[in-house]
């Protein structure tokens, strides 16, 4: 099943991934920069599933229930089993972290999912912005994952790259196509 949108938030509420009032900011940019990233690709002839895309962008944290990050990608993935979505959608909730980039990246909603999630915190920061951003929030676990956070940070510039070559685009463009700047 690929849930509608509010059936996403829903589960979001249901799966204590936040409470009415809290807002989820970070969802919601991924959701919309998987969306606009997703509609260049599709304007460059790449096949894209925008229901799965925004379905996963939406539950991609889900696994997040104690606001932890150690295997909220797998948790996020059993979660969306046990929900019965799309085969799809758990794949991507569980490639798009650290670990799924390392594992390597399959499909085109895979990477955009991943790639949103690398480069949004609760603004779009690019890349190497968000990895600093994310190093100054968990500096304890970075370091205690530091070989592993670097290796996945050149994975994730190694993707930023395949899907900048596809659109035909520098980071700093598409980083201002992203946040509604023109020239």
């Amino acid at each position: 099943m690929i849930p509608s949108r509010a059936k996403c938030l829903e589960l979001l509420k249901k799966h204590k991934y936040y409470q009415e009032g809290n807002p989820i900011i970070h969802t919601l940019l991924v959701e919309e920069v998987s969306l606009k990233i997703s509609d260049m690709l599709i304007s460059k002839d790449i096949s894209v599933d925008k229901d799965v895309i925004r379905a996963a962008a939406l539950l991609h944290d889900i696994g997040k229930e104690d606001k932890g990050h150690a295997n909220h990608d797998e948790r996020g993935y059993n979660i969306c089993m046990q929900e019965k979505l799309d085969p799809k959608i758990c794949i991507v909730v569980r490639n798009h972290d650290m670990n799924g980039v390392l594992r390597n990246l399959d499909s085109w909603e895979e990477k955009i999912v991943s790639y949103a999630d690398k480069i949004c915190n609760n603004t779009i920061l690019g890349l190497e912005e968000r990895s600093k951003d994310w190093r100054r929030r968990f500096p304890e676990h970075f370091e205690k994952n530091k070989e592993l956070s670097l290796r996945a940070f050149a994975r994730s510039e190694m993707l930023e790259k395949e899907i900048l070559n596809k659109l035909k685009l520098t980071p700093n463009q598409l980083y201002d196509i992203l946040r509604g700047r023109k020239d």
